[in-house]
């Protein structure tokens, strides 16, 4: 683990497995309440964690349900208005369950998915900690997990291949220079797997598991010190170019 401070900002930058967390656990949530989720209505939707559709890295499970989550169409004076009962619409979603050592990874993945407002990044629709629980709920879509299906068929038009590309370019020019108080996410890893379609055949950049979130004006060069994460950044910087 190596911690860095940030420049004249006072919070401290942990880095762990591949990514880091720019504030508290309580910071991390206390601007989101919106997105809460009840562990009952989560255990309802999934008949009590029985709609399993995968798992990762040993320690997230995922779970398919239609759940009622915030509605993100509306705009945020509806939340300033309606604090305890946020608009919310009924979403088909991917559920990610952490167990017990993924959840320093549940609040880093959640610090940089929240953050994220973007077409081209899969959108957070909600969370749960109660308990022991650590709960990522994803929106999830016709065409989830089938792009490296498709490619392997060859049944992707070339328009359609050119299509994802700039998605995936557009998601990652946005995650280094376009996110809000100049935050710099490195997504780290990227390749296929990571990559989801829409209803509408367009791409969303998807998992944050290995990300690296930097403050703002943060040196790239004192972050990126290892060299599988600087060899990543560049590889991002050269997709960016299609």
């Amino acid at each position: 683990m190596v911690a860095l401070s940030g420049d004249g900002g006072g919070d401290e930058v942990m880095m762990a497995g591949g990514g880091c967390c720019l504030f508290s656990e309580r910071d991390v949530v206390k601007n989101v309440e919106h997105l809460r989720i009840t562990l009952k209505d989560i255990k309802s939707a999934t008949s009590n964690f029985s709609t399993k559709i995968g798992s990762k890295l040993d320690y997230i499970t995922y779970y398919s349900a239609k759940l009622k989550c915030f509605d993100g169409e509306y705009l945020p004076s509806a939340i300033t208005k309606n604090k305890s009962q946020p608009p919310k619409r009924l979403y088909t979603v991917r559920i990610a369950l952490f167990e017990r050592p993924g959840h320093e990874m549940f609040y880093r993945i959640f610090e940089i998915a929240s953050s994220c407002k973007h077409q081209n990044i899969q959108p957070l629709l909600g969370f749960c900690d109660e308990d022991s629980h650590r709960i990522l709920v994803y929106r999830y879509y016709s065409y989830c997990e089938q792009l490296p299906a498709f490619l392997e068929s060859r049944n992707l038009t070339w328009e359609q291949r050119l299509k994802i590309c700039l998605n995936i370019a557009k998601g990652l020019h946005y995650l280094h220079y376009e996110m809000e108080d100049q935050k710099i996410v490195i997504y780290n890893n990227l390749s296929i797997d990571h990559i989801d379609l829409d209803d509408n055949w367009g791409a969303q950049i998807v998992g944050f598991e290995t990300s690296v979130f930097l403050p703002p004006n943060q040196d790239e060069n004192l972050v990126l010190r290892r060299p599988r994460i600087f060899g990543e950044f560049q590889n991002e910087k050269r997709i960016r170019c299609i």
